[in-house]
């Protein structure tokens, strides 16, 4: 039981943890919609100026440069006074903290509420491309929170940065339905190797009170009452299973500590286990009292 219960747990938490980036995704894309796309793989200046100039009038270009604990959003200044950033030539400390919802995305998508630092600076975009090292993001941006086309800016995209070029939403919800369909699969497959284990707990438990209850039908028919199987099995099979459910919780609980920051394990959280399991333990209880009533029922002396 110790051990099912942790499987169960493992599964509830690791599946929540893949629930909460498919759900990242819809609320990201449910705030910003089409607002604000991601172009990947970054290019050269040549081709990223001739990008720039083929894009439509109600589309600014962004790019973040991210290097280490440091991440520098450049661009002129209508785009950066688009998404409520200051336009100084110098790099000015910026925060996820209010100021345009399309900012607060765009920061969080990049680990600045996590202690990443933030920074802005007026700069052209084909320019960061050949500075010092570190992972290279542009966006587009649509003025006046415009909605734009993605296949519109992913032919312009092909045509001027490179042909494998991929333009998403910054919330994009392309691989979430393999992720949602691969934690089907995992919660299904838990449940039944939680099952296998609990079945095959319990029929050992079960054989082994059994053979033990035969023996106690002569006590029952000497004392005229069979209150004593109902008493046998509360301390042989429940209290075991109650003592292995409260054990195995706890285990749960403390192997789940470190996937406390995505996915919050508390004790509220585990009580579906919980009573789960004293549910169980108490149905083993109940149903090896009954069993062991019958059998001593079908018990007869003998010559020996």
């Amino acid at each position: 039981m110790v051990i099912a219960i942790g499987l169960a747990a493992q599964t509830q938490l690791w599946t929540g943890v893949f629930g909460e980036f498919t759900q990242s995704a819809m609320e990201t894309q449910k705030r910003v919609g089409t607002t604000v796309l991601r172009v990947t793989p970054y290019a050269v200046g040549d081709r990223v100026r001739d990008f720039e100039s083929e894009l439509p009038s109600v589309a600014l270009s962004l790019g973040v440069r991210q290097t280490g604990d440091r991440v520098e959003i450049v661009g002129d200044c209508a785009a950066l006074r688009e998404i409520g950033l200051p336009c100084s030539k110098t790099a000015a400390r910026i925060s996820a903290a209010g100021g345009d919802v399309r900012l607060r995305e765009i920061l969080s998508r990049t680990g600045v509420p996590q202690g990443v630092k933030g920074y802005a600076r007026r700069g052209a975009l084909s320019h960061i491309g050949a500075s010092k090292g570190g992972s290279l993001t542009l966006l587009i941006v649509g003025k006046d929170r415009k909605q734009l086309s993605v296949p519109e800016i992913q032919g312009i995209a092909g045509r001027s940065l490179a042909m494998k070029a991929s333009v998403r939403p910054l919330g994009d919800l392309s691989d979430t339905g393999n992720l949602v369909t691969a934690t089907k699969w995992v919660r299904l497959m838990s449940l039944v190797g939680v099952g296998v284990i609990g079945l095959v707990a319990g029929i050992s438990a079960m054989a082994e009170f059994l053979r033990f209850g035969r023996e106690l039908a002569p006590l029952s028919v000497l004392t005229g009452s069979r209150r004593i199987f109902r008493s046998v099995a509360m301390w042989s099979l429940l209290m075991p299973a109650v003592l292995a459910a409260v054990f195995g919780v706890l285990v749960s609980w403390w192997l789940a500590t470190p996937l406390t920051s995505t996915s919050v394990a508390t004790p509220s959280s585990m009580a579906p286990i919980t009573i789960g399991a004293l549910v169980c333990a108490l149905g083993l209880a109940l149903w090896g009292a009954h069993a062991a009533v019958r059998a001593a029922g079908m018990w007869t002396p003998s010559s020996d």
